[in-house]
């Protein structure tokens, strides 16, 4: 095994580290501009400690500004979808890898255009399309264009990770009696759970940040999420920083706990595909 120099491990790190700087930088921003009023904000350096900590900002973002109904919304919208592109696309993946039947090829296909249509390109057919439904201003007026959007992506990574499991370990479920349906639950599921974790995280954290869609779709401020919610703290003339900026701390903190609890399973997913 060759040995790195020592010149070139610290060049690595130095590197590293400057983007941990990078990265951490605008954290830290955002965490003191959370705690500032609107005034030190403005006239104060950026990366200033407050003149006043105003931790009550958190208070007024979670009270005033409803950031605990947006929260709710946002979480209900992101988990239901993500949850239903799991079902679907884990199912959809097995048909396409495993079961031979007609057409199958040309359907997986067409699920895959679903990649190349932009968002913003479906906005007014999707708006008719609800309307006429009468689902506008729901929450299934959201959880239904998301599921459909993370679909094919979905299908995708579970299809091809899923031709790389041997056939020869279903085949003798099948000889102990196990059904296809059983088969997949008891020897396909466990298998693909890194797969499964990597459209958790990208699906989340989609759903999660979505704003085209949810601002045009939903017009009734019940339903509203946290990217729109945001909005409320804005006026004609002028924004509540501190209370904004809370909201956005608070918004992340989903994301860094999917990220936390969910961070061995993609490390170890990583190294195996390395491996291989």
């Amino acid at each position: 095994m060759t040995i790195m120099p020592k010149s070139t491990r610290v060049i690595i790190h130095v590197v590293i580290a400057f983007f941990l700087i990078m990265t951490l930088l605008p954290l830290v921003w955002i965490l003191l501009m959370s705690v500032k009023d609107t005034q030190d904000v403005l006239t104060s350096a950026a990366f200033s400690l407050p003149k006043t900590w105003h931790f009550d900002n958190y208070i007024i973002a979670w009270v005033k500004g409803h950031v605990g109904e947006y929260f709710f919304n946002s979480i209900f919208v992101t988990v239901i979808s993500t949850l239903l592109v799991i079902i679907f696309s884990t199912l959809m993946g097995y048909a396409f890898s495993r079961l031979r039947w007609k057409y199958r090829d040309t359907i997986f296909i067409i699920i895959l255009l679903g990649l190349m249509i932009p968002v913003h390109a479906t906005l007014i057919p999707l708006f008719v399309i609800l309307k006429k439904m009468e689902l506008l201003n729901s929450y299934a007026s959201l959880i239904l264009p998301y599921v459909a959007s993370g679909l094919p992506m979905a299908v995708y990574i579970f299809r091809n990770f899923m031709l790389g499991i041997p056939n020869e370990m279903e085949e003798a479920a099948c000889l102990d009696g196990c059904t296809i349906f059983q088969s997949f639950i008891k020897i396909i599921v466990p298998i693909i759970k890194p797969a499964v974790i990597t459209v958790i995280i990208l699906n989340f954290m989609h759903f999660w940040n979505e704003y085209v869609l949810a601002s045009v779709i939903i017009q009734n401020q019940a339903f509203n999420t946290l990217p729109i919610g945001l909005k409320a703290f804005q006026s004609e003339f002028t924004v509540d920083w501190g209370a904004m900026c809370a909201a956005i701390v608070a918004s992340s903190i989903p994301v860094l706990i999917i990220y936390l609890l969910f961070n061995d399973v993609i490390e170890k997913s990583v190294v195996a595909g390395a491996l291989k």
